[in-house]
Parts: structure tokens; sequence; C-alpha cells
């Protein structure tokens, strides 16, 4: 939703209302078609808008609840769309946290433990006196037990979202991640996101 900035302050956000129906309202989901390709779909959503909420925007709504995520559904046959409610609750990240991040994503991919410790130190998760040998051995017998695992996602063939989610856009959108990862350097804070 669009922010009134010149009617909201530090205390108090004022926002466009944007009608939707709540993420965990399956009754009311199904019941404007909400199908579980829709959903699937959506999930990826909140996936892709989370990574450039970490990765590029640096600056995070960390409070998605229900009652802060909803489901717009539109008549003319649009997919349906992901709504963020409430920014009141929200974290700047520093460009080693947002890089960091993506490290981490890498190194559970490639169930490569020394960049899972690497990553966490970039980010500054870990204790300063924290056994790297035991974190890093740790990781790895995850990987090793499959207590993580990650599986791509098949995409169903003849899916109305394929067009969406083509070669080139995911190539752009996996490059501007990269990239904000690998950047240091910021031009000021952004006041407003666009996608």
């Amino acid at each position: 939703p669009y922010t009134y900035g010149d009617l909201s302050s530090e205390k108090f956000l004022v926002m466009e209302y944007v009608p939707s129906i709540k993420v965990n309202n399956y009754a009311k989901l199904d019941e404007a078609g909400v199908t579980v390709e829709d959903r699937e779909y959506l999930a990826e959503a909140l996936a892709h808008s989370y990574l450039r909420q970490f990765c590029s925007n640096k600056f995070f709504s960390t409070d998605p609840h229900p009652g802060n995520l909803g489901i717009e559904v539109f008549e003319d046959g649009r997919a349906p769309r992901m709504v963020f409610y409430d920014f009141g609750q929200a974290c700047s990240l520093s460009d080693d946290q947002a890089g960091g991040i993506l490290e981490a994503i890498e190194s559970i991919i490639d169930y490569d433990a020394k960049k899972s410790v690497a990553a966490f130190s970039r980010m500054g998760v870990l204790k300063d006196n924290a056994d790297l040998e035991k974190v890093e051995a740790k990781c790895q017998q995850n990987y090793d037990t499959g207590k993580l695992k990650v599986k791509k996602r098949k995409r169903r063939q003849g899916s109305k979202y394929q067009s969406n989610v083509d070669t080139d856009s995911n190539t752009e959108l996996e490059s501007r991640i990269e990239q904000a990862g690998k950047t240091s350097k910021t031009s000021g804070s952004t006041s407003e996101v666009n996608d």
C-alpha cells in the first residue's frame, strides 16, 4: 500500500487501504477462487519479496503475521497479489548482514558448511568466542543427515504463471540480488519501494 508521508510521523503510519483476504483465511480464499497453483505462486512471491527486502532494499518488515499479510484478489483475471500491511515494525540491515543472508542461502543450497560459518560470521550472528569448528561440524552434520534439505521447485506444465516467471526475469532478479550482496555503498536511504 502507498504510504502517506505527509500524514505520517515517527509514531504514526498512514497507508492506503488495500482490501484483501488474510493469508490464513482458507475458506474466503477458496470462495474467492484462489487455487492451489495461485497459493504456490503467492508463496514464491512472498519469498522473493523477502529476499528483495533483505538483500536489495536492506529494509524489511519484522512483523509478517496473518493480520499483516493479505491476498488481493482481482475480478478481471489478474493473478492474486500479496499485500503487506503495517510496516510499523521494520528493520534496516547493514551491507554485511544483507550479503551474509545471501551467502547463507547459497551455502545451504551448496551444502557448504564452511561457507555457512563464513556467512554467519559476516552477518554478525556468532558470539565472539564461538567455536567455529563446532559450528561448522554441526552445519555439516545437518547437511549430511538431511535435516536441512533444499529441493528445486518443479514448475507444472501449462502453469498460468510460467509466462510471469520467465528465464530473463529470473536471471535479472538473481543478478540484482547478487549485485546487492556485493555492493557495499548505498546512496542514502530508500524512502519508497517501487516493487
